[in-house]
């Protein structure tokens, strides 16, 4: 009995979900030939989002590059002590000198 009760209510669940798009896609059609007539205003929104959100792509673009570098270096700096490596960002590379 359980099961058929769990089945019934993920079938309707899938019934009210494909109407409710359905219904969304009936709104959007049906609401669409406005835009035919200002499509300039479609193309200058785009623009402006495209062109204002690039800013902030850069900048966290920048910022996901320093971390990424950061955990990079210390990766390395960690094997480098373990294996007796001076790290990278000293410029100079001593193999078994025992310095750090």
């Amino acid at each position: 009995m359980k099961l058929f009760q769990v089945t019934g209510a993920a079938v309707l669940n899938t019934i009210e979900r494909l109407g409710r798009a359905a219904l969304f896609l009936y709104e959007i059609l049906g609401n669409s030939w406005t835009l035919a007539r200002r499509f300039y205003l479609v193309i200058q929104q785009v623009y402006a989002v495209g062109v204002f959100t690039l800013p902030i792509v850069l900048v966290s673009g920048l910022f996901v590059g320093m971390v990424l570098g950061l955990q990079a270096i210390t990766r390395w700096s960690s094997s480098a002590r373990r294996n007796r490596w001076v790290c990278w960002w000293r410029y100079r590379c001593y193999a078994n000198s025992g310095r750090w």
